[in-house]
């Protein structure tokens, strides 16, 4: 390959560069899909006598308006008389910011009682 061929390629890969820099700085979208991560929440009761199942919602601030980002109840554990371990994975947060959840958990009676809101930052 020539001098000149040479140089054209890599003047075209950096322009590509600059262009592709530009594309993800101006388009938050994107940039934010390659910054997308999973967040596992965790949480541990003693009890959960009268318990149907658990939701989890959360918001970008403390004092947000909180969704709901499970689609179906979170069940109870197993035994109601000892509690257990639950999870569950939010894969709708982004690498590098602090989210806020708040934890309800519904009896038999529909009676509805709300925990936190609870701060989680992903890893940068």
């Amino acid at each position: 390959m020539n001098r000149t061929k040479s140089l054209l390629l890599i003047a075209v890969i950096v322009i590509a560069l600059i262009l592709g820099g530009v594309l993800l700085t101006q388009n938050p979208s994107l940039f934010d899909f390659l910054r997308k991560t999973e967040l596992t929440i965790r949480w541990t009761t003693e009890s959960e006598l009268d318990i149907i199942g658990f939701n989890l919602y959360r918001s970008d601030t403390p004092d947000g308006e909180f969704v709901k980002i499970n689609a179906e109840l979170i069940p109870p554990a197993p035994d109601p008389f000892i509690g257990g371990e639950h999870t569950f994975v939010d894969k709708n947060v982004i690498r590098g910011q602090t989210y806020y959840y708040q934890l309800e958990s519904i009896d038999r009676r529909g009676t509805s009682t709300l925990k936190g809101p609870f701060a989680i930052s992903t890893n940068g």
